[in-house]
């Protein structure tokens, strides 16, 4: 699934609905999902302009299972669609001593 939803976000078609189907075919138990699973969603649902969904994925994801990478790939969901002040807010959320060189990167560039 990870691999497919990320070739959904590299490919210059639009290929939301079929993404949006995988991703519909593991919302049953999407709690249960690899953090990588995860962060591919958030990326897919940034790709398309979807922060509305991808935020609701992001908060329904506990805290301590968040990992550098699925912070950073939210953040540049919010950023992608100039939403500088959320991105900004969930940076503020880690500790910075957590987070990676691209999280405080990104952090910098909202």
């Amino acid at each position: 699934h990870i691999l497919f939803l990320k070739a959904c976000t590299v490919d210059v078609g639009n290929h939301y609905a079929v993404g949006q189907a995988v991703i519909s075919a593991c919302a049953h138990r999407l709690s249960r999902q690899s953090i990588e699973l995860l962060t591919a969603i958030i990326q897919f649902y940034g790709r398309y302009g979807n922060v509305e969904a991808a935020t609701q994925l992001f908060d329904s994801v506990e805290n301590y299972k968040k990992d550098a990478i699925f912070l950073n790939a939210m953040m540049k969901c919010l950023m992608d669609q100039q939403r500088y002040n959320e991105a900004i807010a969930i940076f503020a959320q880690w500790d910075i001593h957590q987070c990676s060189g691209i999280a405080k990167i990104s952090f910098l560039k909202a």
